[in-house]
């Protein structure tokens, strides 16, 4: 299960670089996720409700986590159109351009009640 473990490993590194201070140290590091944020997207949520309410998580980060993650670039090598979808619907920053080049055009977003079985 290799292919979860870098999925893992690209969102822990992430996420201890963040909560670790080290884009509120250097906002400007243009850093890039690689496949297209791992997990980030889909946690990044229950990351923002960890730093409200546990104290020890927020130590080092006076923002959520969104805030520094949304700084960041993500790749879009992701072989799922839904999950890239989100990482272009979560881009706070909407460097929409980027993400429309990447999917061919404008992400079509649809509720899951609308997909096509």
């Amino acid at each position: 299960m290799e292919f979860l473990e870098t999925l893992g490993h690209t969102t822990l590194a992430t996420l201890r670089m963040t909560l670790g201070g080290v884009f509120e140290r250097n906002p400007d590091w243009p850093l890039v996720i690689s496949h297209a944020g791992a997990t980030l997207p889909f946690l990044v949520g229950r990351f923002d409700q960890c730093h409200r309410l546990i104290p020890d998580v927020r130590a080092h980060t006076p923002h959520p986590p969104s805030h520094y993650l949304g700084r960041l670039y993500y790749d879009t090598v992701c072989y799922e159109t839904n999950a890239l979808k989100l990482a272009y619907v979560r881009d706070p920053y909407e460097r929409r351009e980027i993400w429309e080049r990447a999917c061919g055009g404008k992400p079509q977003i649809r509720k899951t009640s609308q997909r096509k079985a």
